[in-house]
């Protein structure tokens, strides 16, 4: 039996790459292990921006607030929006929604997706 070395080196003279860049690959990922808190961060971040984008689709598509998985959704994307509604002026209201929560959303992933890697 040829040692690990060997045996890539061998696929590789043979031209068979695509084996031989599996096996980095899985190596790669057996290397690469996240953390709990850095897991945990992102899936905040996800949930958030989750939640930002459930508020867009509700108000682009006028589903009533009446629902009340929809009030509840309204409710916690006022908060989640934090400085970003009325940061950039549009002239339509739909267009506006858009843009504020969707740049919240974008926020959301972005400061989470890099807390997550500064503590995983």
């Amino acid at each position: 039996m040829l040692s690990e070395p060997l045996r890539s080196a061998a696929l590789r003279r043979s031209g068979d790459r695509g084996l031989a860049a599996a096996g980095r690959l899985k190596i790669m990922a057996a290397k690469k292990k996240g953390s709990g808190i850095g897991t945990l961060i992102t899936g905040v971040g996800f949930v958030f921006a989750v939640i930002l984008v459930l508020h867009i689709i509700s108000v682009l598509f006028k589903i009533p607030a009446e629902n009340g998985f929809i009030d509840s959704v309204h409710q916690a994307a006022e908060p989640l929006a934090l400085f970003f509604p009325g940061l950039v002026q549009t002239g339509n209201s739909q267009l506006q929604v858009l843009v504020d929560y969707g740049l919240a959303a974008g926020f959301w992933v972005l400061v989470t997706s890099l807390l997550a890697r500064a503590f995983g």
